[in-house]
């Protein structure tokens, strides 16, 4: 049966009448029962681990320190030698450098030169600072005030051996990174990276750098999707243009579902006599959990899984896929990976009278001010929003929530705000 739905301003709106809808909540309450923390795990060089997350805690092979040493440059003596007052002048008897493996056995009533991260000799018990001794090529004398133990880094002292270093789940950050080094941890154990397909659809996009031709549009959405999935830690392998036609996109899902964790395509999910995107992703054997949410802008958005891979269908104008992904693809990553992916929100007051119109949530980008009202940070919100329009993005610090059942919105009412980590 033929039915013509009329479009809207925004083609992402547009929906079959027979399609349920569910709220925001809903749609991420899906998401995170469907999708299933994957438990695939790999050793890496610890020069490769950055960013990725550990499948395991980390425990330390050994201490830190793990000799007693020299936490400065001076002298190290027995303080039974020397007392802790009073003038004393010892033969030196020995020179320790750092890296210095053959540890020494210091020599009666003698001392020894000693340099910064050199390991004590053994007998010694305290450190005295060059700049407190009088000393030539073979004899120092000590003068100032002194106590056993000083200017000592301790075995020890900062790790202890087998203890914890960092929890399963955690990002490997570049301190972790240098504590791992520290002890001598060439490899840790992470979690696989999540293999991540990227399709755009749309005869009319085209590549960077081709000619820009009457009617057609350079692709915005392939960049932004794969730096946003790359900075949430997963990889992504493919990123491709497919045609609108029903063959070609048909017989793409059920290829990338061979090699991929997730496929993400922006582009033709709702109801168009091009948008083949749905009716592809079953033919190819895939399972839809839900198409079509109850917000604004992307309200096609659609959640499934063909094979062992999971899919997300986005909407394709530039705003509305970055709204999509940042309220549910974040969230999808979280769940697939074990992680928290999504925004942080907060309270904030509007700085102006929004007009809204109720029947869905709506998400639009806000900019923060530099104002407080009732103790909640001001923002602005663009009068007259659009899905299509990227450079909304330029100043935007995140999205505003308009709920469904708000009208209208007076300058100072409270609203949820999301931040946009771009």
């Amino acid at each position: 049966m033929n039915q013509q739905v009329k479009k809207s301003l925004c083609g992402c709106d547009v929906m079959a009448p027979d399609r349920e809808l569910l709220s925001y909540e809903q749609a991420l309450e899906r998401i995170e029962l469907v999708a299933e923390e994957f438990h695939s795990v790999e050793r890496v060089p610890l020069a490769a681990a950055y960013g990725r997350r550990l499948s395991a805690p980390l425990f330390s092979p050994m201490s830190l320190p793990h000799f007693d040493n020299a936490a400065m440059d001076g002298f190290a003596v027995r303080i039974s030698d020397i007392g802790t007052g009073g003038a004393a002048t010892l033969p030196i008897g020995q020179r320790v450098v750092a890296g210095d493996t053959a540890q020494q056995k210091l020599g009666a009533r003698s001392c020894a030169r000693i340099f910064t991260g050199a390991p004590l000799p053994l007998g010694t018990d305290t450190v005295i600072a060059q700049e407190e001794v009088l000393y030539d090529a073979t004899q120092a004398t000590f003068s100032s005030p002194r106590k056993r133990g000083q200017n000592i880094r301790r075995q020890g002292e900062n790790l202890r051996d087998k203890a914890r270093l960092a929890e399963k789940g955690q990002r490997v950050d570049a301190a972790t990174l240098m504590l791992a080094a520290s002890v001598g941890l060439s490899e840790l154990p992470v979690k696989r990276q999540l293999s991540v397909a990227i399709v755009r659809t749309g005869d009319e996009l085209i590549e960077l750098g081709q000619p820009l031709r009457h009617g057609q549009l350079y692709d915005a959405n392939g960049p932004l999707l794969r730096a946003l999935i790359e900075a949430s830690g997963a990889t992504v392998g493919d990123v491709l243009h497919c045609v609108d036609s029903h063959a070609a996109t048909a017989s793409l899902f059920a290829s990338l579902a061979e090699n991929h964790d997730l496929i993400v395509t922006t582009g033709g999910v709702s109801v168009g006599e091009e948008d083949h995107i749905l009716e592809a992703f079953h033919n190819a054997g895939g399972k839809l959990d839900f198409a079509g949410v109850a917000i604004k802008p992307g309200k096609p958005v659609a959640f499934g899984k063909i094979g062992a891979a999971y899919f997300l269908g986005l909407p394709g104008n530039p705003v509305a896929c970055l709204v999509t992904w940042a309220l549910f693809g974040q969230s999808l990553l979280g769940a697939l990976t074990g992680t928290s992916h999504s925004g942080k929100t907060r309270r904030v007051v509007c700085d102006k009278p929004i007009s809204h119109k109720g029947g869905r949530r709506e998400f639009r980008l806000a900019t923060l001010g530099h104002q407080k009202q009732s103790g909640f940070q001001t923002v602005t919100v663009s009068a007259r929003p659009s899905s299509a329009d990227i450079s909304q993005l330029i100043k935007a610090d995140g999205l505003i929530s308009l709920p469904a059942d708000l009208e209208n919105a007076e300058a100072g009412t409270p609203l949820e705000f999301f931040e946009l980590n771009l």
